[in-house]
């Protein structure tokens, strides 16, 4: 019961035991394809000069993107993931989780020539040394965007008792679209393109030019005064005040079957952060006698000190709605010196 109203009985032709809203399963019941251009290139220079690089261009599609129904990957977490619809499951394909479009990796090791041959302790010091270096680009993880569970717990904002569908349901004002109590419906994207909707802001503080969280009201309610007032009082509450002008609830369809309706957003259209991230090195191996030597290392990860966001919350009532939520990699500059001595 939600506003003092049951609405169980009208979802029983969807749900057969309305005491449950979903199960997990175990099951080989998805595929996924994934296809790449892959170019790759070694080579030695001479004089101790040698790189290697490589670039792949890639996409994988499937349904769900873990091991088991009922999670899915967030950057390094996994996040609960059921189908939009178990009847229609193509609702969910898209882009896999760990799908990255673009994909580049360059390394290069030079053995300094210089001063390698000179004698006494200008040659020992000064000569000998070698670096290497690793460079690692990949184009930013998929963001899922959806309307997930408010506060406390549910997934639509109805409206007053008062103001009752075909079917004696309140009004929804928006959220669990299709009426399953399950936290996952799509919206309707309104943006200009899904290109323009990236600022240039820090991912920690949102990736997306509007990182308000969405509106309640759709097109196709009743225009009464009530109506509106639960419209006005559900945007202060659920939104901020500020609705999110990129998108929106699906219209609320007539007819004897108002949940059966869905957002037009597909899954995992939009894209995170990208990742950027180059380490270091500086060696050199001392001769101590014939059979013992030193090697002296000088290492740094993350040389740039460039920090690399991932996990964007892609819940448009949550407040952290388009923001990043963690860091992965090697999240600053890690400087490190040793010694090593073989013999």
């Amino acid at each position: 019961r939600v506003d003092g109203i049951g609405y169980n009985d009208a979802l029983n032709p969807i749900r057969p035991n309305g005491l449950y809203t979903g199960f997990n399963y175990r099951s080989n019941s998805v595929s996924s394809n994934y296809n790449a251009l892959i170019v790759e290139a070694t080579k030695r220079m001479g004089h101790g000069l040698q790189f290697q690089t490589g670039y792949t261009y890639s996409k994988q599609l499937d349904v769900n993107s873990e091991l088991f129904a009922g999670c899915s990957a967030v950057g390094s977490l996994t996040a609960p993931y059921y189908y939009i619809s178990n009847a229609l499951p193509k609702l969910s394909y898209g882009r896999g989780a760990e799908d990255h479009r673009h994909a580049y990796k360059f390394n290069v090791t030079y053995e300094m020539p210089f001063l390698k041959s000179q004698k006494g302790f200008v040659g020992h010091a000064l000569g000998g040394w070698s670096l290497g270096s690793f460079l690692q680009f990949y184009s930013g993880h998929p963001v899922d965007v959806y309307v997930g569970a408010l506060g406390n717990g549910l997934c639509t904002r109805f409206a007053s008792t008062t103001d009752v569908d075909q079917n004696g349901i309140p009004f929804d004002l928006g959220g669990d679209y299709n009426l399953d109590r399950v936290c996952n419906d799509h919206p309707v994207f309104i943006g200009s393109n899904l290109n323009s909707v990236y600022s240039s802001g820090s991912p920690a503080d949102g990736i997306f030019t509007d990182n308000h969280r969405i509106g309640c009201g759709e097109a196709g309610l009743p225009a009464t005064a009530t109506i509106a007032n639960d419209i006005a009082t559900c945007n202060a509450t659920f939104a901020g005040g500020t609705p999110n002008t990129l998108f929106t609830n699906p219209a609320y369809p007539g007819g004897a079957t108002p949940f059966l309706r869905f957002g037009t957003l597909r899954r995992n259209i939009f894209h995170g952060p990208r990742l950027v991230n180059m380490d270091f090195g500086l060696h050199k191996t001392f001769k101590l006698t014939e059979t013992a030597n030193l090697r002296f290392s000088a290492e740094a990860q993350n040389l740039a000190n460039h920090p690399n966001f991932d996990g964007v919350q892609g819940n448009l009532v949550n407040k952290r709605f388009g923001q990043a939520e963690l860091l992965v990699g090697t999240r600053s500059r890690v400087m490190s010196l040793s010694l090593r001595l073989a013999f």
